[in-house]
């Protein structure tokens, strides 16, 4: 990781040495070098938990050493490295209660803010991505690529607890997307149901946690205390490993 200190600024490098943790501590450097953190994006990153949300995503923290290594010295950047479990959308201004159409309108408003609490790498493509199967017209609510892993993100908005169907649904979906929008060179699309709450029974029987259909939760201002369950989890999962 030696390469890595000498591309971050000594602001940074100053911040990241009061990380106590070796691993939590590697993490942030390798994000920090690969996506031009400034000391502000470094310690809101911290705040927000981003080491522990991507833990929780992925399930363990096996193999992250080898992944960080990988981010280091060629850019490579895995899927159980792009997302994150749960993600911090604080700043659409949501109340408690509202409904997929407030959720996407909001998101639209602050994309810019929206991509940057997904991580570097992710273009917006399309809203509300029509797709006619047998007749029948099926509609994406955000279409999203990932330059540096070179594939399409479908991304489905759920306001509400998963729900097994939403696998089926996404599976059409990246079907689709496979057969009419991928071109050459692409890698296989990846779907991502943002949901507000999900069953880990559920997440393991459908393979949620890693595979081409991945499941995360959002958290608003009013649900952030959340927040404290999925490090607690993520600092299970990291002792597991360990």
């Amino acid at each position: 990781m030696a390469a890595s200190w000498r591309r971050v600024d000594r602001p940074s490098n100053k911040e990241l040495l009061t990380i106590p943790d070796q691993r939590k501590r590697d993490f942030y450097l390798a994000f920090c070098a690969h996506e031009h953190w400034s000391k502000r994006t470094l310690r809101a990153k911290i705040a927000g938990k981003l080491y522990e949300r991507t833990i929780a995503a992925r399930g363990s923290a096996d193999g992250l050493e080898a992944e960080l290594a990988a981010l280091a010295t060629t850019g490579t950047v895995e899927p159980t490295l792009a997302f994150r479990d749960p993600y911090v959308l604080d700043f659409l201004g949501l109340p408690s209660e509202h409904s997929e159409a407030d959720l996407e309108r909001a998101i639209l408003d602050e994309m810019q803010r929206f991509l940057l609490e997904l991580g570097v790498g992710f273009a917006f493509v399309e809203r509300q991505k029509r797709m006619t199967v047998d007749g029948s017209d099926y509609r994406l609510d955000l279409l999203l690529y990932h330059i540096t892993m070179r594939c399409y993100v479908a991304l489905e908005l759920k306001t509400r607890p998963l729900e097994p169907g939403d696998y089926g649904q996404m599976t059409l979906y990246l079907r689709w997307i496979d057969r009419y929008q991928r071109h050459t060179g692409d890698s296989a699309p990846i779907g991502l149901i943002l949901c507000t709450q999900k069953g880990p029974e559920q997440v393991a029987l459908l393979g949620l946690d890693s595979g081409e259909v991945r499941a995360a939760q959002y958290v608003t201002d009013e649900v952030r205390a959340g927040l404290a369950r999925i490090v607690a989890r993520a600092n299970a999962l990291e002792g597991g490993a360990m």
